[in-house]
């Protein structure tokens, strides 16, 4: 639950705009959804650059597991293929491939054919059984991030 305040206040400057789409796809259960509103006044170039810093915080966290000692193999390879699905969702939504309420339910199947018809990757990634090619993928997959900041500094550059 979020209190109009903590909307005001509290969202992360950074990632605002993309959790601000998220909690607007969210079930309001009393009074009107603000949270729809707010994120209607959102600039296409901030939503961009809030995708960018949240998908950056992604490819952080999936580092910081991949390479501690404190986390079996097991749970690595799980957790790498959780933030793959996610980091190809973001760059997606990124090049406005389809709307967040459509990626948001597609099986990671049809995820990973929408980035390789978009030239994400070269081919479908079907299944991920070991670690070091989980994470070759993530390293792939996360790669279209320079590709996506480059796109955002030059479009803003034509403004």
């Amino acid at each position: 639950m979020y209190l109009q305040k903590e909307i005001d206040t509290d969202l992360s400057f950074f990632t605002r705009e993309y959790v601000l789409e998220y909690l607007s796809k969210g079930l309001c259960i009393c009074g009107k959804n603000i949270f729809k509103n707010k994120f209607e006044k959102i600039i296409e170039t901030e939503y961009q650059k809030s995708i960018l810093i949240r998908s950056t915080e992604h490819t952080q966290m999936v580092r910081k597991v991949f390479f501690s000692n404190i986390y079996s193999n097991e749970y690595k390879l799980k957790y790498i293929k959780k933030y793959i699905l996610r980091l190809s969702v973001n760059i997606l939504l990124f090049y406005k491939i389809k709307p967040y309420a459509e990626l948001s339910i597609l099986p990671y199947l049809e995820v990973m054919r929408l980035m390789k018809e978009n030239l994400f990757i070269e081919s479908e990634v079907v299944k991920l059984d070991s670690l070091k090619e989980s994470f070759g993928v993530f390293c792939i997959i996360s790669s279209n991030l320079v590709g996506a900041r480059f796109k955002l500094e030059d479009s803003s550059l034509s403004d």
